[in-house]
């Protein structure tokens, strides 16, 4: 199998049985439970670039990707998975996040289509999966964090500021700490964020320079509850968003386009 069964266009949801494209609050979710997102994730991050070396296999339990080119017995450091980058609220609980009822009144299709895009690969990507010490890994803490709440330009920025030797958020700066073994992959300082960014084809969130972050809507220095919390600030999320998912899945298809003929089982 090689990089040509890649579609950029392709939504998640669709693997889903149940899959209504009606219904945009769906509790599907392909990170868990989609074949297609797995073997995508395989095929994309499975590659040589400026002398990182990352090579995946599928692991036992479905939702697994394991690293097989580190030489370590430490399970945490072998076992990732997929991770949403943009999280479209649509689901959320809005009796508990009552800032976001304006979504019950917004268009449909407005919504329908965002949650189409996040869904596609350029709205996927891959983190450490498993507990280190009994604490949550990134992609739990980031979801759960009442100064992130799942918004991924907020995660990049504590990367960068991770790199950097900057402080961020403490409890969250101590989850990526934890899992250090990972982002030294790719480098250290801003070099190495620089090929962090360029691997998993994130520049379009990131300045030319690599020394800030082209935030979705408003940055106010980690404030709780940073999801939008109107319809024009949701409208200029979903905007941005998608032009960010749009870009990124073109990056993808160069990139596919020439590295077609490598084929990695």
């Amino acid at each position: 199998m090689n990089l040509s069964f890649i579609n950029v266009d392709y939504n998640f949801l669709k693997d889903n049985p149940k899959y209504d494209p009606a219904i945009t609050d769906t509790k599907y979710d392909p990170d868990t439970s989609s074949e297609i997102l797995q073997i995508y994730h395989k095929l994309l991050w499975s590659k040589e670039e400026n002398n990182i070396k990352l090579y995946f296999n599928r692991g036992l339990e479905y939702s697994d990707l394991i690293l097989i080119n580190r030489y370590t017995t430490k399970e945490e450091e072998n076992v990732f998975s997929s991770d949403w980058i943009v999280n479209d609220y649509q689901h959320w609980d809005r009796n508990k996040y009552h800032e976001l009822k304006y979504l019950d009144n917004m268009d449909i299709n407005i919504l329908k289509n965002f949650n189409n895009i996040t869904n596609t690969i350029g709205g996927r990507i891959i983190f450490p999966k498993r507990k280190i010490d009994g604490k949550d890994s990134i992609n739990v803490h980031r979801g759960r964090y009442r100064k992130i709440c799942d918004r991924f330009d907020i995660t990049l920025e504590c990367i960068r500021r991770f790199y950097s030797g900057i402080e961020s958020i403490p409890e969250f700066d101590e989850t990526l700490k934890r899992y250090s073994f990972f982002f030294l992959l790719f480098g250290k300082h801003i070099e190495g964020f620089k090929n962090y960014c360029n691997f998993f084809f994130l520049q379009d969130l990131v300045l030319d320079d690599y020394t800030g972050i082209n935030f979705f809507i408003d940055f106010k220095e980690f404030e709780n509850n940073p999801f939008p919390k109107s319809e024009k600030q949701y409208l200029l999320f979903v905007n941005r968003a998608t032009n960010f998912i749009k870009c990124r899945n073109k990056r993808m298809l160069e990139y596919i386009k020439n590295n077609i003929d490598n084929v990695y089982d």
